[in-house]
């Protein structure tokens, strides 16, 4: 697929509001408009309930907009991962895996290929032929991130992909993620919560008001890579980016 001349993802004047019985409609999110670029890394952060996870709904095809458009170039294949995992209880962590190579109707040949790869690049080899109630949350989210890259996607969309795991395990499947991102040359667009994720993964950061979810600003994330998590710069894009997240929470 070629990206080089256009957005992988234009995002123009999407509204999605829901209908709520003897009510006014409730407005998720109002007016987004904004591009990733191909083979950027984009974070959205904002407050609780602003419509972040719907408006990666609407991108990924999952819900529909009642006013604007969102628009990928048609050859793009686009996967999605979600907040909890979402692998089929009754397949084997292989199977898991092959499951969306075997609806394209791939090659035997193929699906093996890749499944071994993302067995390998995940680090789920000892467990191809478990269940997923025999594993960890860290293993079954490890299980939806192999199946989601086995497709070879041109853009992947993350829904706080790491939220539900403990601190540790949540460090090492972004480290994990962000290696696929630079060696695979994806598009990736993730919502996350945490400023400090954010800061530490993204090129640019789009951050939302309160509901009805607008884009207040877009930050542009110019730290080096591998991030220094620790250094004054970073605390400093850190502080800017929660100051403008905190501020939406304060305004009544």
């Amino acid at each position: 697929m070629r990206q080089d001349h256009q957005a992988a993802i234009t995002v123009s004047s999407v509204t999605k509001y829901f209908r709520i019985e003897r009510r006014r409609p409730l407005v998720a999110c109002e007016d987004i408009s904004f591009e990733v670029k191909p083979h950027e890394l984009v974070c959205i952060i904002g407050p609780s309930g602003c419509g972040k996870s719907t408006l990666l709904r609407i991108i990924a095809g999952l819900a529909q907009a009642d006013s604007g458009k969102v628009e990928i170039p048609r050859e793009a294949k686009v996967s999605m991962i979600f907040q909890n995992a979402a692998i089929f209880p009754w397949l084997t962590v292989r199977d898991n895996i092959a499951f969306g190579l075997t609806m394209q109707k791939a090659s035997h040949t193929k699906i093996e290929r890749m499944v071994h790869e993302q067995l390998n690049a995940m680090g789920l080899e000892h467990a191809a032929h478990q269940h997923p109630k025999e594993l960890s949350g860290g293993m079954k989210q490890r299980v939806g991130i192999a199946r989601a890259l086995a497709v070879e996607p041109d853009i992947l969309l993350l829904d706080e992909p790491f939220s539900a795991l403990d601190a540790f395990t949540a460090e090492t499947l972004r480290q994990d993620v962000l290696r696929v991102w630079q060696s695979q040359k994806r598009t990736m667009l993730m919502i996350t919560h945490l400023v400090e994720e954010a800061v530490e993964m993204a090129d640019r950061i789009i951050v939302m008001t309160k509901r009805p979810g607008r884009v207040k600003a877009i930050v542009p994330v110019t730290l080096k890579r591998p991030r220094k998590v620790r250094s004054a710069e970073f605390y400093k894009l850190v502080d800017h980016v929660r100051d403008l997240v905190v501020s939406e929470h304060e305004q009544h």
